[in-house]
Protein backbone atom coordinates (compact mmCIF):
# COMPACT_ATOMS: atom_id res chain seq x y z
CA UNK A 1 0.00 0.00 0.00
CA UNK A 2 1.02 3.21 -1.01
CA UNK A 3 1.61 5.95 1.94
CA UNK A 4 -0.57 8.51 0.27
CA UNK A 5 -3.32 6.10 0.32
CA UNK A 6 -6.05 7.16 3.42
CA UNK A 7 -6.94 4.12 5.68
CA UNK A 8 -9.30 1.81 4.15
CA UNK A 9 -12.04 -0.17 5.88
CA UNK A 10 -13.55 -3.39 4.47
CA UNK A 11 -16.94 -4.52 6.15
CA UNK A 12 -17.47 -7.91 5.28
CA UNK A 13 -20.40 -10.02 6.69
CA UNK A 14 -21.08 -7.31 9.42
CA UNK A 15 -17.22 -7.34 10.54
CA UNK A 16 -14.78 -4.31 10.17
CA UNK A 17 -10.95 -4.56 9.42
CA UNK A 18 -9.32 -1.58 9.33
CA UNK A 19 -6.25 -1.31 6.93
CA UNK A 20 -4.11 1.38 8.01
CA UNK A 21 -1.83 3.54 5.29
CA UNK A 22 2.29 3.33 6.04
CA UNK A 23 3.50 6.13 7.37
CA UNK A 24 4.73 8.84 5.37
CA UNK A 25 8.27 8.66 4.14
CA UNK A 26 9.00 12.30 5.76
CA UNK A 27 7.62 11.11 9.25
CA UNK A 28 10.94 12.42 10.56
CA UNK A 29 10.65 16.13 9.83
CA UNK A 30 10.22 16.56 13.39
CA UNK A 31 12.68 14.80 14.96
CA UNK A 32 15.60 16.09 17.10
CA UNK A 33 17.73 13.22 16.31
CA UNK A 34 20.91 13.75 19.17
CA UNK A 35 23.53 11.12 17.74
CA UNK A 36 23.28 12.52 14.05
CA UNK A 37 22.95 16.58 15.99
CA UNK A 38 20.58 17.15 13.59
CA UNK A 39 16.77 19.01 13.76
CA UNK A 40 14.15 18.07 11.50
CA UNK A 41 17.03 16.50 9.24
CA UNK A 42 19.07 19.77 9.63
CA UNK A 43 22.59 19.78 10.48
CA UNK A 44 25.21 22.69 11.37
CA UNK A 45 27.36 21.98 8.33
CA UNK A 46 24.31 22.15 5.66
CA UNK A 47 24.65 25.03 3.24
CA UNK A 48 22.24 27.46 2.45
CA UNK A 49 21.75 26.26 -1.12
CA UNK A 50 21.14 23.13 0.30
CA UNK A 51 18.18 23.99 3.04
CA UNK A 52 16.70 26.01 0.31
CA UNK A 53 16.50 22.91 -1.75
CA UNK A 54 15.66 20.97 0.74
CA UNK A 55 12.72 22.74 2.06
CA UNK A 56 12.03 25.59 -0.32
CA UNK A 57 13.34 28.72 -0.50
CA UNK A 58 10.71 30.45 1.24
CA UNK A 59 10.78 28.50 3.97
CA UNK A 60 14.38 29.14 4.58
CA UNK A 61 15.31 32.77 5.80
CA UNK A 62 19.23 33.90 6.14
CA UNK A 63 19.70 36.45 9.21
CA UNK A 64 21.94 37.95 11.81
CA UNK A 65 21.77 37.64 15.51
CA UNK A 66 24.16 39.50 17.98
CA UNK A 67 26.70 37.22 19.72
CA UNK A 68 28.12 39.05 23.25
CA UNK A 69 27.56 42.20 20.57
CA UNK A 70 28.81 41.45 17.24
CA UNK A 71 26.92 39.99 14.21
CA UNK A 72 26.74 36.57 13.58
CA UNK A 73 25.14 34.52 10.74
CA UNK A 74 22.14 32.31 10.97
CA UNK A 75 19.86 30.42 9.26
CA UNK A 76 16.02 29.92 10.09
CA UNK A 77 14.44 26.84 8.82
CA UNK A 78 10.91 26.66 8.63
CA UNK A 79 9.37 22.84 8.32
CA UNK A 80 5.47 22.82 8.01
CA UNK A 81 5.08 26.37 9.90
CA UNK A 82 7.62 25.42 12.53
CA UNK A 83 10.85 26.83 13.35
CA UNK A 84 14.52 25.79 13.99
CA UNK A 85 18.25 27.60 13.76
CA UNK A 86 21.07 27.14 12.13
CA UNK A 87 24.07 28.60 13.90
CA UNK A 88 27.73 29.01 12.97
CA UNK A 89 28.40 26.24 15.50
CA UNK A 90 24.76 24.49 16.38
CA UNK A 91 21.23 24.15 15.37
CA UNK A 92 18.70 24.89 17.70
CA UNK A 93 14.51 24.78 18.55
CA UNK A 94 12.49 25.80 20.89
CA UNK A 95 9.06 24.81 18.73
CA UNK A 96 7.75 22.03 20.71
CA UNK A 97 6.84 19.90 17.79
CA UNK A 98 10.09 18.81 17.44
CA UNK A 99 11.29 15.52 19.62
CA UNK A 100 13.45 12.86 20.24
CA UNK A 101 12.97 9.47 19.53
CA UNK A 102 12.40 8.95 23.22
CA UNK A 103 9.58 11.58 22.51
CA UNK A 104 11.31 14.76 24.65
CA UNK A 105 11.62 18.28 23.21
CA UNK A 106 11.23 21.54 24.55
CA UNK A 107 8.34 21.60 27.40
CA UNK A 108 9.66 18.64 28.33
CA UNK A 109 10.78 18.43 32.50
CA UNK A 110 14.71 18.26 32.99
CA UNK A 111 13.89 15.33 34.83
CA UNK A 112 12.82 13.39 31.87
CA UNK A 113 16.07 14.80 29.84
CA UNK A 114 18.09 13.56 32.61
CA UNK A 115 16.16 10.20 32.74
CA UNK A 116 17.01 9.20 29.10
CA UNK A 117 20.13 10.54 28.60
CA UNK A 118 21.54 10.90 32.29
CA UNK A 119 23.03 13.73 34.35
CA UNK A 120 23.43 16.95 33.97
CA UNK A 121 25.80 19.57 34.49
CA UNK A 122 25.06 23.29 34.70
CA UNK A 123 26.28 26.17 32.30
CA UNK A 124 25.43 29.53 30.92
CA UNK A 125 26.18 31.97 28.17
CA UNK A 126 24.72 34.23 25.95
CA UNK A 127 22.43 35.82 29.13
CA UNK A 128 21.10 32.36 29.87
CA UNK A 129 21.47 28.94 31.50
CA UNK A 130 22.30 26.07 30.11
CA UNK A 131 22.21 22.35 30.95
CA UNK A 132 25.45 20.20 29.28
CA UNK A 133 24.07 16.79 28.59
CA UNK A 134 27.26 14.03 27.69
CA UNK A 135 26.64 11.55 25.00
CA UNK A 136 29.49 9.57 24.07
CA UNK A 137 32.92 9.96 25.23
CA UNK A 138 33.32 13.80 24.05
CA UNK A 139 29.90 14.93 22.07
CA UNK A 140 27.63 16.71 24.47
CA UNK A 141 24.43 18.63 23.87
CA UNK A 142 22.82 21.67 25.43
CA UNK A 143 19.61 22.43 26.82
CA UNK A 144 18.04 25.96 27.74
CA UNK A 145 16.38 26.16 31.16
CA UNK A 146 14.77 28.91 32.83
CA UNK A 147 15.35 30.70 36.63
CA UNK A 148 12.79 28.05 38.23
CA UNK A 149 15.76 25.73 37.44
CA UNK A 150 17.68 27.05 39.83
CA UNK A 151 17.43 27.22 43.83
CA UNK A 152 18.97 30.28 45.41
CA UNK A 153 22.21 28.82 45.73
CA UNK A 154 22.30 28.32 41.69
CA UNK A 155 22.08 24.35 42.55
CA UNK A 156 20.25 22.41 39.46
CA UNK A 157 16.59 21.76 40.91
CA UNK A 158 15.40 18.76 39.26
CA UNK A 159 11.40 18.78 39.48
CA UNK A 160 8.34 19.16 38.11
CA UNK A 161 9.20 23.04 37.46
CA UNK A 162 12.36 23.10 35.68
CA UNK A 163 11.20 22.59 31.68
CA UNK A 164 13.27 22.95 28.93
CA UNK A 165 12.74 25.47 27.07
CA UNK A 166 15.35 24.77 23.63
CA UNK A 167 17.78 22.55 22.30
CA UNK A 168 20.87 22.93 21.27
CA UNK A 169 22.80 20.70 18.99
Amino acid sequence: MRWREAAIVVCIANSVFPVHAATPPDAGRFLINIEAKSIGSVRVNDSLPQLRRRFGANNVAKTTENLEGDPSPMVVVAVDGHKLVKHWNHVSTKDQAFKTKEGLGPGSTLAAFEQTFGPASRGEGEGSWYVNFRIGKSDEFQVRVGDACFDEQLRLKRDSTCVVKEILL
